[in-house]
This record gives C-alpha cells, sequence and structure tokens, in this order.
C-alpha cells in the first residue's frame, strides 16, 4: 500500500515536530547540566574557603604566640615572616596596624586612650590582629583607639 503525498506531508510534518521536542529537551538538559555544574563548582570552592580558615582558626594561637615571640627575638620574627607569608600566598591578609583607621566590622575596640602618637579614630595599639580571607572576616582583632 503506497502512501498518498498528504499523508507523507503529515509523516513529515509529524517526524519535524517529534525533532523539534527532542531539540528542546536536548537545550533544557544541557542548560540544567551547565547549571548544576556552576553550582558544584561554586559549593565545592566555598568549601574550600571554609576549610582554610577552619584551619587558620586552630592555627591561631600558634600565629599569636609566634607574633608575641617576634616582638623580642629575631628568629621568632624570621618564623612570623614565614609563616605570614604563607598566610598571604592563600588568600589571608592581617589588618591592624598602629595608625590604620579603626574599622568596627573588623576590629573590637577594648580600650579608647591618648597616645598622642596618632590621630583620632586610628588604632594606637594592637592586642591581637584581625584577619580576613578573601575579604571575608576570618578572625575579629582587638585594638586601642586613640581617642
Amino acid at each position: 500500500m503506497k502512501k498518498t503525498k498528504e499523508e507523507l506531508i503529515r509523516e513529515v510534518e509529524d517526524l519535524k515536530k517529534q525533532l523539534s521536542e527532542a531539540n528542546d529537551k536536548y537545550i533544557r538538559c544541557l542548560a540544567d547540566y551547565q547549571n548544576l555544574k556552576r553550582q558544584s563548582d561554586k559549593t565545592i570552592s566555598s568549601a574550600k574557603d571554609d576549610g582554610k580558615i577552619e584551619l587558620f582558626n586552630e592555627l591561631l594561637p600558634v600565629i599569636d604566640s609566634i607574633n608575641a615571640g617576634a616582638k623580642f627575638k629575631d628568629d621568632d620574627k624570621v618564623l612570623k615572616d614565614q609563616l605570614y607569608g604563607i598566610l598571604h600566598k592563600i588568600g589571608f591578609k592581617e589588618h591592624g596596624a598602629v595608625g590604620e583607621k579603626y574599622d568596627s566590622n573588623i576590629h573590637n575596640a577594648v580600650m579608647v586612650t591618648d597616645s598622642y602618637t596618632v590621630n583620632s579614630g586610628e588604632i594606637n595599639q594592637v592586642f591581637k590582629e584581625s584577619w580576613t580571607f578573601n575579604d571575608k572576616i576570618a578572625s575579629y582583632g582587638s585594638v586601642s583607639v586613640e581617642r
């Protein structure tokens, strides 16, 4: 039995419709895959950053001890410089130098004093440095601020 021209045209139209539907499904699946991959990459990156911050917080007492010792011994200063170099390399940055503008977003002011060595509102003594990781607070520091 031969198909008529109209039947062949209808069959071609049906096949075109099926192809179009399959193509739409493929495009949606591809978009879903790309979104999932992008979200997974973001989640993995965030988990890595969180792990670095967690490790940093475990090391913080050691960092504070080395920092305190570096004020008195040159050997500790070399160790501090090496440790800070590693921390900087992986994205950590310390804040809270004397003369730096006090920022309540990253520092805890434990004292307000008159040292007359810096301008009003600037840090005049650092008890503990503040640390950020990729612009995210890792540890709040303790400072004294000029009145």
